[in-house]
């Protein structure tokens, strides 16, 4: 999602949707949609944004809890990326 000063994150809702899609990567939109899903990886240097990918053994290390998943590890990885992006100009660079 994007708030309207221009912050995004992801909700436990979106973490739940791309779960629940069977696709094995997530990406963001510019606009801050979170709807795309893939089979098939593809970096960007840009717009969609590469979110993760599914991994089972990962949502097992939060309990399944979406939200927990989303306030602890996907948001924080979000702002510090974005961070990067316009300190830098270059993220993606590096994968978490």
């Amino acid at each position: 999602m994007r708030e309207t000063d221009g912050e995004y994150y992801v909700t436990a809702d979106e973490l739940k949707a791309f779960w629940e899609s069977g696709k094995k990567y997530w990406y963001m939109r510019e606009d801050g949609s979170t709807d795309l899903y893939s089979d098939e990886l593809e970096i960007t240097h840009g717009w969609p944004i590469y979110l993760r990918d599914r991994d089972e053994q990962w949502l097992a290390e939060w309990d399944g809890d979406f939200q927990k998943a989303v306030e602890q590890e996907l948001n924080p990885n979000l702002v510090r990326h974005f961070e990067e992006l316009t300190t830098q100009g270059n993220w993606p660079h590096e994968q978490d």
